[in-house]
C-alpha cells in the first residue's frame, strides 16, 4: 500500500507531520524533501563540487604552462631576431644594394618557420596570448625589413641612373657636333635625373635643381670637347644655345673656356702667319705679333712667336754644341779647322778648339809633352767661380770642358769634371722620388741623396756652421767627400757613412802660422798647402809634387784614423817622398795614384806604414 507523503508546516522537516482529525472534509499530511529525492541530490551536488575543484586546478595548470611557454618564445625571439636582422654574413640589414631586393619577403619566411617550431599552448588564452606576440613581432621585423629593401633597391636603382647620367654625359661629348645625339642624350639624362630625384625622395625646387644640375654639366662637357678639338666656332654655338638652362657656375667656366680657347686660336693662327713669313730676323717677327690690335690675341700671339724663336735657337745650339764635339776631336787628332768650323761657336768654345790645335801640335812635336796648363791662371778662376754652390749646377758639362779641359792640367781637369758630377748628382737627389720606381741611375742619385743629408749634418756637428749658409765650407766639405768615395770606390750606402765618419773625426789644426785656427785640413786652398810645404822646408822642386800629394796625405792619414795636424801631415810627406824617391820617374806618379790603397792594404795586414812596406807592396803589385 503506497505511503503518501506528508507535507510540513514551517520550520518542520517534510513527512514529520503527522495527520490528524480536522474538520474540513479532506486530510492534512506532514511531508519532507527527502521523501521526494532531496538527499540523493544533495550527494551528487557535493561530488560536482569536487570535479569542479578539480578541473580548476587542471585550468590552472595548463595556464602555468603557458604562461612560462610565452615568456620562453619571448626570451628565444630576441635571439632570433638579433640574428635574423644583424647576422653579418646573413642577416637582412648585411644585405646591401640590389642583394637587399626580397629581403622582406625572407624575412617573413624565417619568422613563420621559426614561429612555427615554437611549442602550442594549450589553452584558447595561452594560444591567443601567442598569436598576438607573433602577430606584434611579425609586424615589426616586416616593417625593418621592408625598410632597409626600400632604401638599399632605392640606392641601387640610384647608382644605376648615375652611371646612364654619365653615360649619356659622356656621349654629348663625344658626339658634340651632331644635333640629334644631344638632343636624345639631353632627354634621357632628364628621366634618368628625375627617376633619381624620386628614388632619394627629392622634391619640388630639390628635384628641378637636380635634373638642371645634370643637364648642365652634359651641355658643359660638349662644349669643353668642342674646345678641346679647336672647334671653337661649335663651342660658341652650344654656349649661346644652352647658356640659358646651365647652372651660373657651369655657364661661368664655360664661358671663359670658350673665350680663352678662341683667343689662343686666333694668337696661334697669326703666330703660324709671322713665323712662315720668310726673311724676318727674330725681332721682325716679334715687331709683327705685336701689331696685332685685340689685346687678348696680340697677347697669345708674341708668346707663340718668342716660344717658337727661343726653340729655333736651343736647336741652333744644339747644332752648334754637335759641331763642336767634332771640330774639338778633329783638332786634337791634330786636323786642320776652318773657320767654317767655327761658325756660330762662342769664345770660349773657340779657345778650347785653338787649345786642342796646339797641344795636338806640341805632342806631334815632342810625343813625351804633357800638357800643363796655364800656371793655374784658369784654376785659381775655377776656384773663385765654384765657390758658389750654384755654378757647378747652372753649367753645363760642354760649357765647362770649353772654358777649362785644356787651359788647365789634366789632373786639374779630372778633378773639375769630378766636382762637377758631384755637384749635379747632389742636385739631382732633390729630384729623387720612390725607391721602388727608380732606375739604377736614380737609385745612385737617391744613395747620393742620404749622403748630402748625412754631410750636413756632420759639417753642422763639426765646423758650428750652417750648411745652408757657409756654401763655401760646405762646398769643401763635399769635395773632400767625393774625392776619397772615388779614392775608395766607395759603392755602398755603409762605406760612403765610414768615410763621411773619419771626416767628422779629422781634428781643426790651431796653427795660425799655417792657416786660420777656425779652418779644417780639408778646407785648405792651393796656396795654403804651398805655405805648410815652404815652412816645412819642402824643397822647391818638390813642392808641385807636395801640393799634388796633399789631398793624397789627408785621405791616407783618414784610414790610419790619425787626426790631420801639421805633424802628422810632415811625417807622412817624409814617409811618401822617401817612398817616391826610391823609383824612377814614371813609377812616381803611379805610386802617388795608389797611394791610399796601399795605404789601406797594409792597414788590413796590421803591418807598419814604413817607407820600405810602401816600395815593397807598391814593386810586388807592379811585377
Amino acid at each position: 500500500m503506497a505511503r503518501i507523503p506528508t507535507p510540513a508546516l514551517p520550520g518542520q522537516e517534510v513527512g514529520s507531520v503527522r495527520g490528524r482529525a480536522v474538520a474540513q472534509p479532506f486530510q492534512n499530511l506532514q511531508t519532507s524533501a527527502d521523501m521526494f529525492g532531496a538527499a540523493q541530490g544533495r550527494a551528487f551536488q557535493q561530488a560536482s563540487k569536487g570535479m569542479d575543484a578539480f578541473a580548476d586546478g587542471l585550468l590552472k595548470s595548463a595556464e602555468q604552462d603557458d604562461t612560462t611557454s610565452l615568456l620562453e618564445t619571448q626570451a628565444a625571439s630576441s635571439a632570433f631576431e638579433t640574428d635574423l636582422m644583424n647576422n653579418t654574413e646573413t642577416g637582412v640589414l648585411s644585405r646591401k644594394l640590389k642583394g637587399a631586393q626580397g629581403a622582406s619577403k625572407d624575412a617573413m619566411a624565417a619568422f613563420d618557420t621559426w614561429a612555427a617550431s615554437q611549442p602550442s599552448p594549450t589553452t584558447t588564452a595561452g594560444r591567443a596570448a601567442q598569436m598576438q606576440f607573433f602577430t606584434k613581432m611579425k609586424a615589426s621585423i616586416l616593417q625593418r625589413a621592408a625598410a632597409h629593401e626600400r632604401v638599399e633597391v632605392n640606392k641601387y636603382k640610384a647608382s644605376q641612373l648615375t652611371t646612364i647620367i654619365g653615360n649619356s654625359q659622356t656621349r654629348m661629348a663625344d658626339l658634340y657636333n651632331d644635333d640629334t645625339t644631344l638632343s636624345n642624350e639631353r632627354k634621357s639624362i632628364e628621366a634618368s635625373a628625375g627617376n633619381y630625384a624620386d628614388y632619394n625622395e627629392l622634391g619640388g625646387d630639390a628635384r628641378a635643381t637636380y635634373i638642371r644640375q645634370q643637364l648642365s654639366t652634359g651641355s658643359k662637357s660638349a662644349i669643353s670637347a668642342a674646345v678641346s678639338k679647336q672647334d671653337y666656332v661649335r663651342a660658341q654655338t652650344l654656349l649661346d644655345r644652352y647658356s640659358d638652362e646651365m647652372m651660373p657656375e657651369d655657364r661661368e667656366a664655360a664661358a671663359k673656356l670658350v673665350q680663352g680657347a678662341t683667343t689662343k686660336g686666333e694668337g696661334q693662327k697669326a703666330a703660324d702667319g709671322i713665323m712662315a713669313t720668310p726673311g724676318l730676323s727674330p725681332d721682325q717677327r716679334l715687331a709683327e705679333a705685336r701689331k696685332i690690335s685685340n689685346p687678348a690675341i696680340r697677347d697669345e700671339a708674341v708668346s707663340r712667336v718668342k716660344s717658337r724663336i727661343d726653340e729655333a735657337e736651343i736647336f741652333r745650339k744644339r747644332a752648334i754644341a754637335d759641331r763642336f764635339d767634332s771640330v774639338s776631336e778633329r783638332a786634337a787628332r791634330g786636323e786642320p779647322v776652318s773657320e767654317a768650323d767655327l761658325e756660330g761657336m762662342d769664345y770660349y768654345q773657340r779657345k778650347h778648339i785653338q787649345a786642342a790645335s796646339d797641344n795636338a801640335r806640341k805632342l806631334a812635336a815632342d810625343p813625351d809633352y804633357n800638357r800643363p796648363g796655364d800656371g793655374g791662371v784658369s784654376m785659381d778662376a775655377y776656384r773663385e767661380k765654384s765657390a758658389d754652390p750654384r755654378y757647378l749646377v747652372g753649367i753645363g758639362l760642354r760649357e765647362l770642358k770649353a772654358e777649362y779641359e785644356l787651359n788647365v792640367s789634366k789632373a786639374e781637369w779630372d778633378m773639375i769634371a769630378s766636382e762637377w758630377r758631384s755637384a749635379n748628382l747632389a742636385a739631382a737627389t732633390l729630384r729623387a722620388s720612390d725607391d721602388k720606381k727608380l732606375t739604377e741611375e736614380q737609385r745612385k742619385v737617391s744613395m747620393a741623396s742620404s749622403d748630402l743629408a748625412l754631410l750636413k749634418t756632420t759639417f753642422r756637428a763639426t765646423t758650428s756652421n750652417n750648411p745652408d749658409k757657409d756654401h763655401t765650407g760646405f762646398l769643401a766639405w763635399q769635395m773632400e767627400f767625393n774625392r776619397q768615395v772615388l779614392a775608395a770606390n766607395a759603392t755602398t750606402p755603409a762605406q760612403r757613412a765610414e768615410i763621411i765618419n773619419r771626416m767628422a773625426v779629422s781634428k781643426v789644426v790651431y796653427d795660425t802660422t799655417l792657416w786660420e785656427s777656425s779652418a779644417q785640413a780639408f778646407q785648405l786652398n792651393e796656396k795654403q798647402i804651398k805655405n805648410l810645404a815652404e815652412d816645412a822646408d819642402v824643397p822647391s822642386s818638390q813642392i808641385a809634387i807636395f801640393k799634388e800629394a796633399y789631398p793624397i796625405m789627408s785621405s791616407s792619414l783618414n784610414v790610419q784614423k790619425v787626426p790631420i795636424t801639421r805633424a802628422s801631415i810632415m811625417a807622412e810627406w817624409k814617409k811618401l817622398s822617401t817612398s817616391a824617391n826610391s823609383l824612377d820617374p814614371q813609377q812616381r806618379a803611379v805610386f802617388l795614384a795608389n797611394y791610399q790603397t796601399m795605404t789601406s792594404v797594409l792597414v788590413s795586414q796590421s803591418k807598419a806604414l814604413t817607407s820600405d812596406n810602401y816600395v815593397i807592396l807598391f814593386k810586388k803589385n807592379l811585377r
